[in-house]
């Protein structure tokens, strides 16, 4: 597969993985005021497989969640480089998403972030860097 081709699947595998979590977010959020429950469930399952199929494509089989979860010692320079930088934007856009999220909870007087939307944060904190190296494509 030509490298421009490959790195626009995992751009777009990054995109669709992003957009998949965000739904199950807020499937989630919906389904406590829908009549249909079931049918927003079977939704959720759908979008549960999407995260684990686009996961796989956009991470695993890049080797992007690799070289984020490797040991400092067994990077060279370059990945080094690399690692660190996007761990530094990352810490940054989380911080950022997170702190508007708890604000927006407190402005619309929803109470506390539920454990679903706890756990979407978790998530996006760990596939963050490594989606932040595949969207530079330099890895």
């Amino acid at each position: 597969m030509e490298k421009s081709t490959f790195k626009n699947r995992t751009k777009m595998m990054i995109i669709i993985n992003a957009i998949t979590i965000l739904a199950i977010v807020v499937l989630f959020e919906l389904m406590k005021y829908a009549e249909i429950k079931i049918l927003l469930a079977g939704l959720e399952i759908l979008f549960l497989i999407a995260v684990v199929i686009t996961f796989h494509k956009a991470y695993w089989q890049t080797g992007l969640w690799k070289i984020n979860h490797k040991k400092i010692e067994i990077l060279d320079e370059r990945e080094i480089q690399l690692v660190s930088e996007a761990l530094r934007i990352s810490y940054s856009v989380f911080t950022i998403v997170t702190i508007l999220i708890i604000y927006a909870f407190a402005v619309i007087e929803k109470g506390p972030i539920n454990v679903v939307i706890a756990a979407g944060l978790l998530y996006f904190a760990h596939i963050l860097p490594a989606a932040i190296l595949g969207w530079k494509g330099n890895y």
